[in-house]
């Protein structure tokens, strides 16, 4: 499937929260999430130049070419690296706005994400491609041996699990184990890949980061549709085209509608009245 890129999915995301204004106060947190958002949108790139002060590079052919690969996939990583943690920051600051701070000094964030996303019954209402980046997430936490005690702790060693606790279901499920995958990040225990033409190893830490990322925003966009879907409305300042229709629909299919393949393909079924 083709998805649009973490960078413009933040952006549109951003930009349904400002254009139907959830963000009018500067100080609340849903001002908060759009600024992160804009800053996971805006990111350019992170530069590693591990021959900073190594001058010494320079002398010697062979450790030069290594110091250009490694800079070039370090460079990757970190870039991939920050913009999660600037969805992550959207997420958590989205998470303030809309489930009930009782809930989270008394679960932490992430697990009462997970049941108040269980209590809405939003299983019939996922973004399209949540199911497919999220099967796409376990198989690659297959492939890093460094994740082997996640896929343990989770049952997933040799299945897909869409419950692990008994309040998470399907549309918690991807930010819970992505909640798993984050730890390794901000903990340090994160393996840093080598070059592929020198490890003989294929690279496989990068693409992970950017699915994490992917469900972080999807998982927002989930939340997002528990906060509309039983008082749906016809967007007004519609984002990106101006085009009249229902603020669930816009939320469910905002992956297809802005990806390469079906930029502008939406059906007559889009539209809706609710007049």
């Amino acid at each position: 499937m083709d998805f649009p890129q973490n960078d413009y999915l933040s952006y549109c995301i951003a930009d349904f929260l400002v254009s139907q204004n959830y963000a009018v106060d500067y100080t609340g947190n849903y001002y908060n999430t759009v600024e992160w958002l804009s800053m996971c949108s805006e990111l350019e790139k992170v530069q590693i130049t591990p021959s900073k002060y190594d001058e010494g590079l320079l002398y010697c052919g062979k450790a030069w070419d290594y110091s250009v690969s490694k800079s070039a996939i370090s460079s990757q990583l970190t870039t991939a690296l920050v913009q999660f943690l600037f969805a992550w920051g959207a997420l958590e600051s989205l998470i303030k706005a809309t489930v009930p701070n009782k809930q989270i000094k008394k679960y932490g964030k992430i697990n009462a994400l997970c049941g108040y996303l269980k209590e809405h019954n939003l299983n019939g209402f996922l973004p399209d491609g949540y199911l497919y980046e999220y099967e796409r997430m376990v198989t690659l936490l297959r492939e890093i041996p460094s994740y082997k005690d996640i896929l343990i702790d989770s049952g997933m060693e040799g299945q897909t699990k869409y419950s692990f606790k008994s309040y998470v279901d399907i549309s918690g499920v991807g930010v819970y184990v992505v909640s798993k995958i984050r730890n390794n990040f901000v903990h340090g225990q994160m393996r840093f890949p080598e070059p592929e033409e020198y490890s003989g190893e294929p690279i496989s830490n990068i693409e992970l980061i950017h699915t994490a990322t992917r469900i972080t925003l999807m998982t927002m966009l989930i939340v997002l549709i528990s906060d509309v879907k039983d008082h749906d409305f016809i967007l007004e300042n519609a984002p990106n085209d101006g085009m009249q229709y229902s603020a669930l629909t816009y939320l469910k299919n905002l992956c297809s509608y802005h990806s390469e393949v079906f930029e502008g393909q939406m059906q007559l079924s889009d539209f809706v009245d609710l007049s």
